[in-house]
């Protein structure tokens, strides 16, 4: 299972170099196998190969892996750790944002609560004035 992802990576194939589960999606091999009871049959189009990039065209159309003009096989060293750094910065971001999220969303009840305590607090005030 890649860390933070619900995916879970088939096992390595033979002759598979040990990588980090991260890494292993790089191979194509390893992303069509990914797909586990895939719905289509070979005669459709619709083949992981390429719904997979598709999809991920449309929802990551700044993505250095779909400018790639070359296979992930054929990367130089250099060209593999530019890509692998994006990868990390964005998921960096992600779950960065994540937090945010959920730190403004506990500020605002807290917020929220300590409205109601001083709309009280005054209510109080209010009435022992009034006595």
């Amino acid at each position: 299972m890649v860390h933070g992802s619900p995916l879970v990576l088939p096992n390595p194939a033979p002759g598979e170099p040990e990588l980090p589960d991260q890494w292993r999606l790089y191979q194509l091999d390893t992303r069509v196998r990914t797909f586990s009871n895939w719905p289509f049959t070979e005669d459709c189009a619709c083949t992981p190969e390429k719904v997979s990039l598709e999809e991920h065209r449309k929802h990551s159309p700044k993505c250095l892996f779909l400018t790639l003009k070359k296979s992930s096989e054929e990367m130089s060293v250099g060209e593999f750790v530019k890509l692998d750094m994006e990868r990390a910065k964005i998921k960096m971001h992600k779950i960065m944002y994540k937090h945010i999220e959920n730190f403004q969303t506990l500020a605002q009840t807290v917020r929220s609560s300590l409205e109601k305590l001083d709309k009280m607090e005054v209510e109080t005030m209010d009435r022992g004035d009034s006595e």
